[in-house]
């Protein structure tokens, strides 16, 4: 019923609705869980397609889009999860993503960053 309503208000926009899976319901970038004891919990959420691409370390953006991509990753890992191993998970993942953005050679002339 108030799906209704809220397609009446725009032809363009459609609303939809999405079951838990294995009690878990994602929300924009948070996986919102229901333990065992009917608590809730809270992780990052990525969905299934995800890539773990960000900047190329060696590419040619300016240096202040690369630390602020490892700074809004850090935040979402600290500010997301609500539990203490869902930290720890988070930024175990976020060292396995980066490190597989750097390159492969070092620089010519220098050491690996």
């Amino acid at each position: 019923m108030h799906r209704q309503l809220l397609h009446q208000t725009d032809q363009h926009v459609k609303f939809t609705r999405e079951d838990t899976k294995g009690n878990s319901l994602a929300f924009l970038d948070c996986a919102v869980k229901i333990t065992e004891d009917r608590n809730l919990t809270i992780e990052v959420y990525r969905k299934p397609t995800h890539t773990d691409q960000y900047l190329q370390f060696d590419s040619h953006h300016p240096l202040e889009h690369k630390l602020g991509v490892i700074q809004t990753l850090q935040h979402r890992a600290r500010e997301i999860p609500t539990t203490s191993q869902g930290r720890k998970k988070e930024q175990d993942h976020i060292k396995t993503a980066l490190k597989t953005n750097l390159p492969n050679e070092p620089p010519a002339g220098g050491s690996p960053p």
